[in-house]
């Protein structure tokens, strides 16, 4: 059986985007929350993104959102864990029942997987 899927983001610049335009370029579902005019750290977000704009609320609203509609988050960063994503994390209320944490780092030009976590604080 084939689940079928759909790609949570905000769109923002990076993985946010990256994830959206793989999901344009393969026909895949995608939907997400972004803030009031679409704005992204690059400027308006382009209307091929179907996101829904939150209305009087910032840049955490919109994270808050995605994370709460997902079935799971997966979380790419260099070096430590923290700001939003880290929240999202300790926070039981505040985040999606499942995520993947993966912190990579660039060695040599080749990136290396540093640490990886399957749900709050525990490492496989």
């Amino acid at each position: 059986m084939i689940c079928p899927l759909t790609i949570v983001s905000g769109g923002q610049t990076g993985a946010d985007r990256a994830a959206l335009d793989l999901a344009i370029a393969h026909g895949i579902e995608h939907e997400g929350w972004c803030p009031v005019e679409r704005r992204a750290e690059d400027g308006p977000l382009d209307a091929k993104y179907h996101l829904t704009e939150i209305e009087r609320e910032g840049y955490q609203a919109r994270i808050v959102r995605n994370v709460r509609d997902s079935d799971a988050t997966l979380i790419l960063n260099l070096g430590e864990l923290e700001g939003a994503a880290w929240k999202r994390c300790e926070s039981p209320s505040g985040g999606a029942s499942r995520f993947v944490w993966c912190s990579l780092m660039c060695r040599r030009r080749h990136w290396t997987l540093t640490h990886y976590a399957n749900g709050c604080g525990s490492t496989p």
